[in-house]
């Protein structure tokens, strides 16, 4: 307002200066609504045969009487967790709070909705039996954030909604954890109970428990800022129980996220020597030094500063923008840089998942600085590429990957009888390969395993006095270590070798290997 407007009964007055905005909802051709009719029309389909997929590779396989079907489900669903994980934060991009022409929303829904395993459909019954719980008032008022997180699938106020799937697989974890804990304080008691513990802390404790949070980590955090922010602790006792428990749930939600970060670095600081299992899900893949340690724990607090990003600042849709692509810079550079991955292909895929996110926010900028109608719906069709494209290799990538190890496990399974185990038992090895340094076996290599001790006449073994047993075994480990001496200058001298040979070698024109990328670096 230009000018202090007042109407004629005087109780309506529009001050000078006063100013007001609103979100122009996405507008579509009507080619552009029957392509958006279309994609939302397949999400049901979709996300049923993604649901049946899992349910095969996780049920029908595991119990397969071949031996290399249950290793080549669980390398399967790796390689879809891996690749839901990667294009996260790329499909989450279309959150932030700029109109975006053409059908990339529809579309990064989808992608979301499968991501965030929003498998079960709740929004056809869990929702409806909330809301019966909830007063006519509150439902009135449950209103989305903003247009942008409600075609996403944050389209409420309170967590135990937003969540959908993730708040019956939250259930499932949460029982499972606490049927460990029953089995554990029955152990001493029971052998059965003892045996479960055993069988479900292998697969609760260190894999399930790691790897649920590390799926589910943006939407119950995205849910629960958002029902924190919405709602206060004092004006509480006005509302329902189911509002109630969705506030407390989201306060405890918050704190064991907070928690299990703090436990994920305290784990693999202590542990990055050991190779225990419980490690798996937090430095598999990566290389075994420097940040490469902590390479998911970066990832989740790249994840957190994106939503505490697309919630907080929602009504500052510039700041979102700019400090999104200061992220997604900062994270290509270091992709770029550290490479903490041991396969090449894994290095090459994630450089390509940052360089995309990127892209997407620079031609998300361009589209925001644009005027020209037909330039916008350019740069709509541009950033559709961008998200489509990045899905299609990433699903290639994926699908090669799977095809390489079932034809591997299977020429295996076909050529075992033809296999001789030529490996060094590392039992009785001087020299541990896993860790580089001297076995702390190397005793039991110069001890016969079956030796008949010798015997007096009156039926007692014959002990040798201790200085000679001291003695003996200080002679057999500096043999070891002389040993060990001998193999790494034969080593040394063996690798100058080749690198002289090397150089003196004419340059020829070799082929590049596609193979070699599907091999992880030997020397990590």
């Amino acid at each position: 307002m230009v000018e202090t407007v007042a109407f004629v009964d005087n109780w309506s007055i529009l001050q000078k200066y006063t100013h007001a905005a609103a979100i122009v909802p996405i507008q579509f051709s009507d080619q552009q609504r029957e392509a958006a009719k279309f994609v939302q029309s397949t999400q049901q389909p979709t996300v049923i045969a993604v649901l049946s997929l899992s349910i095969f590779l996780q049920l029908f396989l595991q119990v397969s009487t071949y031996h290399y079907l249950p290793a080549f489900s669980a390398f399967a669903m790796d390689q879809l967790m891996g690749m839901m994980n990667d294009l996260s934060f790329l499909t989450s991009l279309s959150m932030i709070v700029f109109s975006i022409p053409g059908i990339a929303s529809p579309i990064q829904s989808l992608l979301l909705s499968i991501i965030y395993m929003d498998l079960l459909m709740t929004d056809k019954w869990l929702t409806p039996a909330i809301e019966k719980s909830l007063t006519i008032d509150e439902i009135d008022n449950d209103n989305p954030v903003n247009m942008f997180l409600d075609e996403q699938g944050f389209g409420s106020q309170l967590l135990v909604v937003n969540l959908g799937s993730t708040l019956i697989f939250l259930g499932i974890q949460v029982t499972l954890l606490l049927l460990t804990g029953v089995t554990y304080l029955l152990g001493g008691c029971c052998r059965s109970a003892h045996k479960s513990y055993i069988y479900l802390r292998e697969r609760v404790l260190k894999q399930s428990a790691i790897g649920f949070v590390i799926q589910q980590y943006q939407p119950l955090l995205m849910s629960s800022v958002i029902n924190v922010i919405n709602f206060s602790i004092v004006d509480l006792g006005e509302y329902s129980v189911s509002v109630r428990f969705s506030y407390a749930l989201s306060l405890i939600i918050v704190v064991a996220i907070v928690i299990s970060v703090g436990t994920f670095i305290y784990v693999i600081k202590k542990r990055r020597r050991s190779n225990g299992k419980i490690l798996g899900p937090l430095i598999e893949g990566m290389k075994l030094r420097g940040i490469a340690y902590y390479w998911t724990i970066l990832t989740l607090l790249k994840w957190s500063v994106l939503c505490l990003t697309l919630i907080l600042l929602g009504e500052y849709p510039s700041q979102q923008l700019q400090l999104l692509t200061a992220l997604s810079i900062l994270s290509t550079a270091l992709q770029l840089g550290l490479k903490p991955q041991t396969s090449k292909v894994e290095q090459w895929m994630s450089f390509l998942n940052e360089l995309a996110a990127s892209y997407y926010l620079f031609a998300l900028t361009a589209l925001v600085l644009a005027e020209d109608l037909p330039l916008k719906e350019t740069l709509g069709l541009v950033l559709l590429s961008i998200t489509v494209g990045a899905l299609s290799v990433n699903l290639l990538k994926v699908i090669i990957s799977v095809i390489s190890q079932l034809v591997g496990n299977c020429l295996a399974c076909l050529n075992k009888d033809k296999v001789i185990n030529l490996q060094p038992n590392k039992r009785f090895a001087l020299v541990d390969e896993e860790n580089r340094r001297p076995s702390h076996s190397w005793l039991e290599a110069t001890i016969p395993k079956y030796s008949k001790k010798k015997k007096s006449k009156r039926g007692k073994e014959e002990s040798k006095p201790a200085k000679t047993k001291r003695k003996e075994n200080h002679q057999k480990k500096g043999n070891a270590e002389i040993e060990i001496k001998e193999v790494k200058q034969k080593k040394n001298r063996l690798f100058f070798k080749k690198k002289k040979a090397k150089k003196q070698a004419p340059i020829d024109h070799t082929f590049f290997d596609w193979r070699a990328l599907f091999v992880p670096d030997p020397q990590y």
